[in-house]
C-alpha cells in the first residue's frame, strides 16, 4: 500500500499549492513508520490520525494566539497573505480583477472581523483560497473559501478531518443523500479519489458579495456540517448499531442477487 499512501501525500501537496508543510512532513514520517506492507486500513487510520492531530494543533495554536494578543496582527502572515492575493490577480483582465478584488475584500473583512487566523493561497492566477481550522460545538472543521475570476464565483467548503474507509462507500453515500435532502444551501460531497467528505456551497460573486449574505451562507454551512457530523462520520468507519448492520446486509444481498440475475 506504499503507492496508495504516496498518492494521497501528493494529493495533499497539490491542495497545498505544492508546498511541503509540517502536515506533509508528518504524513511522510507516518508512511515510513508503518512501512510498505501496511494494509489499506492501516494507511487510512494513519492518515486520519495525522489529519486530526494537525487540525487540533492548528485550532489550539490559533486560540492561543488570539488569547495572547487578540488585536495584534501577525505582520509576517499578513505580508504572506498580501503576496498570495496579488499572485491570484496577476495577468487578469482589468474587469475580472476588479470583480475578484471586491469578492476577496468581503471575505477578508468577514474573517478579520472574527479574528480568525487564516492562510491565503493563490493556487494559480484567477484562483484564490482562504483556509483555516475551526472548532464548533466540539466538531473540528477545515474551512476553505475559494474565489475564482472567470466566472467570478465564491465557494465555501467545510471539510471533516478524516479519511473514508472505501469499504463503507455504499452506506456513506446513502447517509450523504439523507443529509443533503433538507439543506437550503449546497450539499455534502464525497471525493472518492482523496477519500474526503466536505460540505460545499457555491454562488456568483461578479456583482460583489453582500457581507450579510456571506455571513448567512457561512454560518449555515458550518451549522449544517456540525449537525450532520455524527451521522456521516460513523458511516466512514463502519460504526453501526446491530439493527443498522442487518438493514445494510439485507439491501446489499438484494443488490447482489439482482446483479447476479
Amino acid at each position: 500500500m506504499a503507492g496508495y499512501f504516496d498518492q494521497m501525500i501528493e494529493d495533499f501537496k497539490e491542495l497545498n499549492g505544492g508546498q511541503e508543510d509540517e502536515f506533509i512532513k508528518e504524513l511522510l514520517a507516518k508512511r515510513d513508520e508503518i512501512g510498505s506492507d501496511a494494509s489499506e486500513y492501516d494507511v487510512l487510520s494513519a492518515v486520519h490520525s495525522c489529519l486530526k492531530a494537525h487540525l487540533a494543533e492548528e485550532i489550539a495554536r490559533a486560540a492561543q494566539e488570539e488569547e495572547e494578543a487578540p488585536d495584534a496582527p501577525d505582520e509576517q502572515e499578513e505580508a504572506r497573505a498580501g503576496r498570495a492575493v496579488e499572485e491570484a490577480f496577476a495577468g487578469l483582465l482589468e474587469e475580472d480583477e476588479a470583480r475578484m478584488r471586491r469578492a476577496a475584500a468581503t471575505v477578508r473583512q468577514f474573517l478579520d472581523g472574527h479574528h480568525w487566523r487564516y492562510k491565503a493561497q493563490a493556487v494559480q492566477s484567477g484562483f484564490l483560497c482562504y483556509q483555516f481550522g475551526l472548532r464548533c460545538e466540539g466538531v473540528d472543521l477545515w474551512m476553505r473559501v475559494h474565489i475564482t475570476a472567470d466566472p467570478c464565483v465564491c465557494r465555501i467548503d467545510a471539510s471533516f478531518p478524516l479519511l473514508v474507509n472505501p469499504a463503507y462507500e455504499y452506506p456513506l453515500c446513502r447517509a450523504l443523500a439523507e443529509a443533503n435532502r433538507p439543506l437550503p444551501f449546497g450539499s455534502f460531497k464525497y471525493d472518492e479519489r482523496r477519500g474526503s467528505i466536505s460540505y460545499q456551497y457555491s454562488f456568483l460573486a461578479g456583482q460583489g458579495i453582500p457581507e450579510d449574505d456571506f455571513k448567512i451562507y457561512f454560518n449555515e454551512i458550518v451549522d449544517s456540517a456540525v449537525s450532520c457530523h455524527d451521522a456521516i462520520c460513523k458511516c466512514c468507519f463502519g460504526q453501526f448499531e446491530s439493527d443498522e448492520v442487518g438493514e445494510i446486509l439485507k439491501k446489499v444481498n438484494t443488490l447482489v442477487s439482482e446483479i447476479g440475475e
